[in-house]
């Protein structure tokens, strides 16, 4: 099934007031440039000089649209996409099951840097996996819930479902994580869901939040936003020109109950209210609540913060299908400040939201406490919201900006 299909599945069953709107991607965004931040990061990271950092980030942005084309066109044997670096130059590598010498020689001829694009076979569709990855997310999300799925091994049920996953396409596998990992539960999970899990230990804790910033009256990304202390993601506007913003939906309590505990809560920055929670969607795809604004003090901008530089202007978003493993990305943690680095996949699946699937998992790291719901961007576009860790399969996760608009009928601000 394909990526927008499933997330169509998802999506409705989020609860009613999230039309959908049609949505706008990169490709409606003024072209800006690149930005100092991530080339001094790619130059650093990478060892690169100026002009193959350059470089890099153009290949980067070629890869993602390449990738948003690619998608549906060969389900019976595309293996997935990543980025390499190989001494100074970026390469990009296309995986297949089959006939791969002659799809890379079409793809080349639609590529923008054909000289860069490199063939790889693997074993398995990417598609496979993924339909695997699915039936482990659901029920994993029923084990959570207390019901226990037919004939699943005890080693998996005595988990809980607190279970990570992930399908990173450069490995080829289904990375599961686990807070004790054992060979009797990696064969338990190969046996139930792929021959290709590889199991691995990391610590399995929910999201939580903490402190608090002072930043008034005008609402960006990268404040902190009380009272349970997490950060403001991208200003957003609905159909009849409401202002909003949005965050984390586990910030604060979740609606798992009839009784919605937490709509009407109160986001604060500083000691000024900026409005309340209207709605959170915490399922799928998506952890975003939104925050309709109350008090017309606050205006709202299409900036945010990036530590020793001025407010990048956020001018548009990136697709999910455009988010290719080994692009670089940031974010804007109100605790932990500015920090960037490589998207490991965008198919991650974190262990306690309800049947999560097609989060991004980076290797942006140093996230703490408070940054729950912090901006994603790549230079002047929009990538996600910052969900917590990456639960063994990379540093952060994100959900996907496109989703989350799409799940609350919302639109980004950007002017």
């Amino acid at each position: 099934m394909r990526r927008r299909a499933l997330v169509a599945v998802v999506l409705a069953m989020i609860a009613a007031g999230t039309a959908s709107v049609p949505l706008a991607g990169a490709e409606g965004a003024p072209a800006t440039g690149h930005t100092q931040f991530e080339l001094d990061w790619v130059a650093a990271h990478y060892g690169l000089s100026t002009a193959d950092a350059l470089r890099r980030l153009d290949i980067e942005d070629a890869a993602g649209r390449l990738s948003s084309r690619i998608e549906g066109r060969w389900t019976d044997s595309y293996g997935g996409m990543w980025l390499n670096v190989e001494g100074s130059e970026t390469t990009v590598t296309v995986a297949f099951t089959t006939d791969v010498d002659a799809r890379v020689a079409e793809l080349r001829r639609e590529f923008e840097f054909p000289d860069v694009l490199r063939g790889a076979q693997v074993e398995r569709p990417i598609a496979e996996l993924l339909e695997s990855m699915r039936r482990l997310v659901d029920e994993r999300t029923a084990l959570q819930r207390g019901v226990e799925p037919p004939g699943i091994d005890p080693a998996i049920s005595a988990t809980g479902g607190n279970l990570a996953s992930a399908v990173i396409p450069s490995l080829g596998r289904l990375v599961v994580v686990a807070a004790t990992a054992s060979n009797e539960l990696e064969q338990a999970l190969r046996a139930r869901y792929s021959e290709t899990v590889e199991l691995r230990q990391s610590e399995i804790s929910p999201p939580m939040a903490c402190t608090r910033d002072d930043c008034r009256y005008t609402m960006r990304g990268g404040l902190h936003f009380g009272p349970d202390g997490c950060t403001s993601a991208f200003p957003v506007v609905d159909s009849i020109n409401r202002r909003m913003v949005l965050s984390a939906a586990h910030c604060g309590n979740l609606n798992f109950s009839a009784n919605n505990p937490d709509i009407g809560g109160a986001r604060v920055n500083g000691t000024s209210v900026y409005g309340y929670v209207e709605n959170e969607n915490y399922i799928g795809p998506v952890d975003v609540e939104r925050i309709l604004r109350t008090n017309n003090t606050w205006t709202e901008s299409n900036g945010i913060f990036v530590d020793g530089q001025p407010f990048r202007q956020i001018a548009g978003f990136k697709l999910h299908a455009e988010m290719v493993q080994g692009m670089t990305v940031a974010y804007s943690g109100r605790t932990s400040g500015t920090h960037a680095g490589p998207i490991v996949t965008n198919s991650f699946s974190p262990p306690f939201v309800p049947y999560g699937f097609w989060f991004v998992a980076t290797n942006a790291c140093g996230v703490q406490g408070g940054d729950s719901g912090a901006p994603f961007f790549r230079e002047y576009f929009a990538m996600g919201i910052l969900h917590g860790s990456g639960y063994g399969v990379g540093c952060t996760s994100y959900g996907s900006i496109d989703f989350a608009l799409e799940s609350h009928g919302v639109t980004l601000v950007t002017q």
